[in-house]
């Protein structure tokens, strides 16, 4: 299967708390495998909606918070845990540009620049 991201992914080990967006319940919590300018891919114990929109709730290793409208676009069975992959549907300019700079400098670190 080809890959259809438009952005630079970097890996990430950080956890991750799946709120509903119609009354702000935690869903549930698990781990943050990798993240872009425009999504990330995370992994829960339970199936979510695909296409459902739900609020990611994160922190970066540098401290810097996140809480972001995110649709469920991809969903992979596991035996412990689920693979989701979300793409931000709501996101501003303060997020986007620290999750940029996050990207920039763990992906340079990555690639040895």
């Amino acid at each position: 299967m080809q890959d259809r991201r438009k952005f630079i992914r970097t890996p990430l080990a950080a956890f991750l708390e799946v709120f509903s967006c119609d009354n702000m319940e935690n869903i549930c919590s698990g781990f943050i495998k990798d993240i872009g300018e425009d999504g990330l891919a995370f992994e829960v114990p339970r199936k979510l909606r695909l296409n459902g929109e739900f609020a990611l709730k994160f922190t970066l290793p540098n401290g810097w918070y996140f809480n972001i409208l995110s649709e469920v676009r991809y969903i992979k069975d596991g035996v412990l845990t689920i693979s989701h992959g979300a793409r931000f549907s709501k996101i501003n300019n303060w997020q986007r540009e620290n999750i940029k700079k996050y990207i920039e400098n763990n992906y340079q670190k990555e690639v040895g620049i």
